[in-house]
């Protein structure tokens, strides 16, 4: 059932960590100092005396750049020090057979997390070997199943996935999105309890509105 307790959704993406913590750079960044100084603003600006103000983590894909184990256990390291579970999808850097030896297979895309009456489904929209994204029928169908049985429960809902499904008007990020929106609209759109999609991938802050 749907809540008035308001519910606070952290999300990191696209930290691109290496094997190596030093070694691991990105177009001249060293992703790992990057991901802790990330860390250390939100501990700044989304904690108080009580502890943090936000419920879960949403890990939106390309945790690891290489798709290495050691990546994958420093992240999880780093960003369980905030004290919030974290919810899990891969991106196109990542490796997926690795994220299931390494990280909570519980919390890790496809799968459907509910808290203060919303359930937030978590999407799996990468091709292995390929930097573009596309939802399978298996995906497609789980995302059906899962806002049908979020609606009998009379639940709000955040949709989680790595690809951008809308056009953000760049020609080359244009290029990589989700390579099937209209099967992914075509599911959501024949429902009115989703509030929110959110993905990671293009490395920049956008909103806008849909219905």
């Amino acid at each position: 059932m749907q809540s008035d307790v308001a519910l606070r959704l952290l999300q990191i993406s696209d930290s691109h960590l290496y094997t190596e913590a030093e070694g691991g750079h990105l177009i001249g960044m060293n992703t790992d100092e990057s991901l802790r100084n990330v860390l250390e603003l939100i501990k700044q600006r989304e904690f108080d005396a009580s502890g943090p103000l936000f419920d879960l983590v949403l890990a939106t894909g390309d945790i690891s750049q290489d798709g290495s184990e050691a990546s994958y256990r420093r992240f999880n390291r780093y960003v369980g020090e905030l004290g919030r579970p974290i919810c899990w999808l891969p991106g196109n850097h990542d490796a997926r057979p690795t994220m299931e030896r390494t990280l909570d297979k519980t919390r890790l895309a496809p799968c459907v997390i509910k808290r203060a009456g919303w359930a937030i489904i978590m999407l799996d929209s990468a091709i292995p070997g390929e930097v573009p994204g596309r939802f399978s029928d298996e995906q497609l169908a789980f995302l059906e199943s899962a806002l049908k049985e979020s609606a009998s429960q009379g639940e709000h809902v955040a949709i989680c996935l790595h690809h951008h499904p809308v056009p953000l008007g760049s020609k080359w990020l244009d290029s990589v999105a989700l390579l099937n929106p209209e099967a992914f609209f075509s599911v959501i759109d024949r429902f009115d309890h989703i509030k929110t999609v959110i993905f990671g991938h293009v490395h920049q802050a956008h909103e806008s509105l849909r219905n």
